[in-house]
């Protein structure tokens, strides 16, 4: 069966395949590929809304930790590393909207200017200000978090995933 809806193909499949331009991208189990995207990509296409990337660099390697350069605000330590990857390089930072916590602590904490609100009653989306795509935060349906609110948006940097420039997935 083939589908390009990728909210279908989560529902039905027992196994996906992801194809990018007619090359397989990644196969496995829907919540293989959603818990642990191989690359960009799949972390982009798998999941609604898509996962949030973030553009940073490490800033330091160390065993199975990498410390990236979160916007300028603080520096967090994510427990992914890679052969290839070196200090100083430009790395992709991927979350998904729903490991994103406003107004809690996290391991990173900064604070963004909310410009959509989209309450679904189960869960509301927050957009957030950031440089260039917005920032996709989920949380409580009966969020009181209006248009034009900053919020403190916080994760847990366990729940992070690093993508390098050949948008491979540090492991």
């Amino acid at each position: 069966y083939v589908t390009h809806d990728q909210t279908e193909a989560m529902t039905l499949a027992n196994d996906i395949v992801v194809l990018d331009e007619g090359i397989v991208s990644q196969k496995g189990s829907p919540m293989e590929l959603y818990n642990n995207p191989n690359n960009l990509f799949v972390g982009g296409f798998i999941g609604s809304p898509k996962m949030n990337f973030i553009s940073t660099k490490i800033t330091s390697k160390s065993g199975d930790k990498t410390e990236v350069d979160l916007m300028g605000t603080s520096k967090i330590s994510v427990p992914k590393t890679s052969a290839t990857a070196s200090e100083g390089d430009a790395v992709q930072l991927g979350i998904r909207p729903e490991h994103l916590t406003v107004n809690q602590d996290g391991d990173g904490n900064w604070e963004s200017k909310v410009f959509v609100v989209e309450k679904l009653g189960s869960g509301t989306f927050l957009y957030l200000e950031k440089e260039g795509e917005p920032l996709v935060v989920e949380t409580e349906g009966d969020s009181n978090i209006k248009v034009g609110d900053t919020v403190k948006v916080g994760f847990s940097a366990s729940r992070c995933h690093l993508f390098e420039n050949s948008q491979q997935a540090f492991t």
